[in-house]
């Protein structure tokens, strides 16, 4: 969902301007060429996004197209993670993803924001919110944000990284030892006063 042009300069956290059809399709072209970043997006085999310096996709990896249901390539090209990804926030405001209020805690977001302004690889914890049937779902994912240049052109590298299953077998494993350190401290005061 691509915000309409007239009113993406209003923005409540991260700016809101857009690059144009023929400075998308320039830097498509440069990241195209560019033999590393096509050998980068090919080797991994989870969502990788290239991303323009007003958060704008000019590349992303064949997982993004399997996972997410993109025939093409182009059909990514000027959207923003949150559009691509579905995020019940990118709507949230006239410039979308990256420019409501609910932004300033998205991960990838401030990732690629602190990454471009501190030239320096940043991870951040994501909590993805996106429609599915009907149902609000959520998606736990580690953003990793670092930033390159091709032609003078300012890029991030983003990398979508699913840790949902990682997040709920650590909570089950500090229920599971939380539970099992009472019930021994409980069995070691009965012992204690058996014994006694």
């Amino acid at each position: 969902m691509k915000p309409d042009r007239d009113t993406a300069a209003h923005t409540r956290f991260a700016p809101a301007e857009r690059a144009d059809h023929d400075e998308i399709q320039r830097t498509v072209r440069a990241v195209a060429d560019h033999p590393l970043v096509h050998a980068t997006l090919e080797a991994f085999d989870g969502l990788v996004l290239v991303l323009n310096a007003k958060r704008q996709l000019v590349a992303v990896n064949e997982s993004v197209l399997a996972r997410l249901g993109f025939d093409t390539r182009e059909q990514t090209l000027g959207l923003r993670p949150g559009e691509l990804l579905g995020c019940i926030h990118a709507g949230g405001a006239p410039g979308g993803c990256g420019t409501c209020d609910a932004c300033r805690s998205c991960g990838a977001t401030t990732s690629v924001l602190d990454s471009a302004a501190r030239q320096e690889t940043v991870r951040a914890p994501c909590l993805l919110s996106f429609e599915r049937d009907g149902q609000v779902d959520s998606l736990e994912l580690e953003a990793k944000a670092t930033p390159f240049v091709v032609e003078d052109e300012q890029l991030t590298l983003l990398s979508l990284r699913d840790v949902s299953d990682t997040r709920r077998r650590e909570q089950l494993e500090r229920v599971f030892l939380h539970d099992l350190a009472g019930t021994v401290s409980v069995g070691a005061i009965v012992f204690g006063l058996l014994s006694g």
